[in-house]
């Protein structure tokens, strides 16, 4: 959770940037991010609908959970390629519309109900335990320290866009490895838990 969180918004911050180069107008700036946030709203409602629940009844937890990471880096390293080596701006752009719109709507579904049935093999201690603390203490934590950094990067070291993505790489990879990890522990709890009926 608190890598994910991490993750969200250092990719957020970077669609910020670029959504600023291109709407320098605050009027425009702020109908572009209205319109792409209910873009997103809607394609989060669509997916929890339609596709989430018959993607992992198909695929099982284990892609549910790692699909969102690996989406996301895959489309956030296209981005800093392109930054790099093509400096095209408005593939930028494009590219980081696609990351954020779906990050926000795969991150609403594919890796919060993932999430939510990782848990559910746990006794019910312990399943309480774990919503509890990683909603009340990691998740607000995470959020907390991810305004400090971002404060951090972009005002005191002036990171740009480009910078931002080749960190968020580096996030990324950690939040592929915790999936892995998760989906892999997933497996040997709930084996335990149908042996115990």
């Amino acid at each position: 959770a608190f890598i994910w969180i991490m993750a969200y918004f250092i990719g957020d911050n970077i669609y910020y940037i670029e959504t600023a180069k291109q709407y320098a107008d605050a009027d425009q700036l702020a109908s572009i991010l209205g319109l792409l946030s209910a873009v997103a709203g809607l394609l989060t409602l669509i997916s929890g609908l339609f596709f989430t629940g018959p993607f992992i009844n198909r695929y099982g937890v284990k892609v549910g959970v790692r699909v969102t990471p690996v989406i996301i880096v895959v489309l956030i390293g296209a981005f800093a390629f392109t930054g790099t080596f093509l400096h095209n701006p408005l593939l930028m752009f494009a590219l980081a519309i696609i990351a954020r719109t779906v990050n926000t709507f795969m991150s609403e579904t594919f890796e919060v109900t993932s999430l939510r049935i990782l848990i559910q093999p746990l006794p019910i201690e312990q399943r309480v335990r774990v919503s509890a603390i990683s909603d009340g203490i990691v998740e607000p934590l995470a959020i907390g320290t991810a305004g400090l950094m971002i404060v951090l990067l972009l005002d005191v070291l002036k990171l740009t866009s480009v910078q931002l993505a080749d960190l968020f790489l580096l996030v990324g990879a950690g939040w592929i490895v915790a999936t892995t990890g998760l989906a892999r522990r997933y497996q040997g709890v709930l084996a335990q838990a149908l042996e115990r009926r």
